[in-house]
């Protein structure tokens, strides 16, 4: 990443997330959290995106076994 604002947070690692105040609260499979300075609006989408590439990645990966 280019800035130092800039977070890369695996999906497969986060258990939950939600609202707190104008921020959000990401809680991880090993039961820490992160306050990020980020609306939950902002970081639902993010998870919807990864979640939307992981199922076209997963979609294309079984279509080249099948060949």
């Amino acid at each position: 990443p280019r800035l130092k604002e800039c977070a890369w947070i695996s999906l497969n690692n986060v258990d939950n997330y939600s609202k707190y105040d104008n921020n959000s609260i990401i809680r991880f499979c090993n039961n820490l959290t992160l306050e990020l300075k980020v609306s939950n609006k902002i970081i639902n989408n993010q998870i919807l995106k990864a979640t939307r590439l992981e199922s076209v990645l997963r979609k294309r990966k079984e279509e080249l076994k099948k060949k």
